[in-house]
């Protein structure tokens, strides 16, 4: 949790293939090793909403991860539960699908057992660092679907891109660069705010009546 720690921390991890960070930890166990305050550079974000709300974590870089013998991860981005996402005492963590998606995962459901098997070379290549994270300070969510897909801003990080670009919660997001949003999904969008430092992203916005542009700079937050 903290850059004076060395020891190897167990813990008891729950796969869960929608999950969408490398590793995200439980409330009570982040909580009963100090919480927020043991953390070195950290990011508090939003990563899902549904019908249980909007889960936010504290994100930070961490690593190296082994399941059981195998050393499966140098380091990563690992997301600790905040204000309640994760509150349940039976896990100490999710093992998300940016982790599984480099192997090839064999359950034996009975027996209460997984194989791990590393990805072709080609497969892991293409696949994002797990230390990727947003570099925008957008959390965006979408309705609609096809021409009639919209997507807006539900949340900004404090101190962010996003906050300096003059973007505000509620902003409806209407063409990113050239490209419209009906032409794009969320996924893809969420990819591009990921992955271009240091890179300018033009960002077509409606607030209210009015439409505006705004150039988005975006770097890395961890």
């Amino acid at each position: 949790l903290s850059a004076g720690d060395s020891a190897p921390i167990p813990m008891r991890l729950v796969v869960d293939l929608g999950a969408k960070a490398p590793l995200l930890v439980s409330e009570p166990w982040f909580n009963a090793r100090g919480g927020e305050s043991r953390l070195g550079t950290h990011v508090l974000a939003s990563l899902g909403a549904g019908v249980g709300g909007e889960t936010q974590y504290y994100f930070a870089r961490g690593g190296p991860l082994d399941l059981g013998a195998a050393r499966v991860a140098d380091s990563l981005v690992i997301g600790f539960s905040a204000n309640g996402t994760l509150r349940g005492a039976d896990a100490d963590g999710l093992l998300g699908a940016p982790l599984l998606a480099r192997f090839v995962c064999l359950f034996d459901y009975a027996a209460g057992r997984m194989w791990l098997s590393p990805q072709p070379a080609g497969v892991t290549e293409r696949s994002e660092p797990l230390t990727a994270f947003d570099m925008s300070g957008l959390f965006l969510v979408s309705s609609g679907a096809g021409g009639a897909r919209r997507i807006r801003i539900q949340r900004i990080v404090s101190g962010s891109p996003a906050e300096s670009a003059g973007l505000a919660i509620g902003d409806e997001v209407m063409r990113v660069d050239d490209r419209p949003v009906r032409d794009t999904n969320l996924s893809e969008l969420r990819r591009l705010l990921r992955t271009n430092s240091h890179r300018d992203v033009m960002l077509r916005i409606r607030r209210g009546t009015a439409v505006m542009v705004r150039a988005l700079r975006l770097r890395a937050l961890l």
